[in-house]
């Protein structure tokens, strides 16, 4: 009787400590990749729509609406005794929000009264190509990214929360990067003033988005942690030093003229192509020694770390190892990973890279 005492006893702490692991993983939040957590959709300048479509029905919200009582330019679009800053995007709960490009949260709005229970609101930090950075504000959300991090032009970051005024994305756009003042609305009183606001939709349509400052931080194939081809740029959040990854090693670049000329004049790159990885992924590359002058040349023209593509073709790949080319197998491991379709070099000699196995 003892020794089958002590057997239930074991098998009971087993249970308990299997029980323990599962209630861990099942609050851990999840970075697995799937097919609705990326968008292609984009303006014709090169920003991605925050629901991933191009169209929406603006059935309240719209940008400047007046409240109930006051409204002059259509259906009532506010609360009595208020304005709309910004344009509300009709959805459902759980609905996939996207970065309209890469950027940095800069600020966090909780406001139940405002966003709704459990809601929030997030203003990001997006830059221009002339190097201009603006916010854009992104509410009525629910996420667990943070003030500090970064996130992935149309690599979903958030979902669509309940609320009780209606489903619905606010989106709106600060052509400055000074803390909004306000956030979504303003009373009557104030009317017509736009808190530096301006229509958000015009906004991203009519201008181009800086390419670079990518990153794959937050990408998490499987659950597992990525690992990046040889000849990818990278970097991590915390530290200003850009490696190349070389034979399966991370090599120092020291100099801005050595990453332009990483493999010779002509066949080098730029901070646009540097990718930010996560601090656990660098620690699996052994540091190597610095890059002291050019690596050597490949026999095709494109280097090592060059995002190609057939001109008139449609697959998109890296070249890798000594002049192989890797094609990426679906749209979430090249966005996932980092790259950019803005980095992407049309070529007329796609053939000539030996194809090696897929992204």
């Amino acid at each position: 009787m003892r020794k089958n005492n002590s057997i239930n006893t074991r098998w009971l702490t087993m249970l308990a400590l299997l029980i323990c692991a599962l209630v861990i993983i099942l609050s851990t939040p999840s970075f697995r990749v799937s097919a609705q957590d990326v968008t292609f959709t984009q303006t014709g300048t090169g920003f991605y729509y925050p629901l991933g479509k191009s169209s929406w029905t603006k059935t309240g919200g719209t940008w400047l609406g007046r409240d109930s009582k006051n409204d002059t330019d259509g259906p009532p679009a506010y609360f009595d005794g208020l304005y709309h800053l910004g344009v509300d995007m009709p959805a459902s709960p759980g609905d996939p929000v996207y970065p309209i490009f890469n950027g940095t949260v800069l600020h966090k709005a909780d406001a139940a009264s405002d966003w709704g229970t459990g809601n929030i609101a997030l203003a990001i930090k997006h830059t221009l190509a002339d190097g201009s950075e603006f916010i854009a504000i992104y509410a009525h959300i629910r996420t667990n990214v943070q003030v500090g991090e970064r996130v992935s032009g149309g690599v979903k970051f958030a979902e669509v929360g309940p609320y009780s005024g209606g489903n619905h994305l606010h989106f709106s756009v600060l052509p400055s990067l000074a803390r909004p003042t306000n956030w979504g609305r303003a009373s009557n009183s104030e009317w017509p003033g736009k808190f530096g606001h301006v229509e958000p939709v015009n906004w991203i349509t009519t201008r181009t988005p800086k390419c670079g400052d990518a990153t794959s931080e937050r990408y998490r194939p499987n659950g597992q942690v990525p690992t990046h081809p040889n000849g990818t740029i990278i970097k991590t959040a915390s530290s200003g030093t850009i490696y190349v990854l070389y034979e399966g090693k991370r090599r120092g670049i020291p100099t801005p003229q050595r990453l332009y000329e990483l493999y010779g004049p002509g066949r080098g790159f730029d901070f646009r192509d540097v990718i930010t990885i996560s601090q656990e992924e660098m620690n699996r590359y052994t540091e190597g020694e610095v890059v002291s002058g050019p690596l050597p040349n490949n026999n095709p023209r494109e280097p090592d770390g060059r995002i190609i593509k057939q001109r008139g073709g449609v697959e998109i790949s890296i070249v890798t190892d000594h002049g192989k080319r890797r094609p990426f197998a679906t749209g979430i491991a090249f966005m996932g990973l980092g790259y950019l379709m803005c980095n992407v070099a049309i070529v007329d000699d796609y053939n000539s890279y030996p194809a090696g196995p897929p992204l």
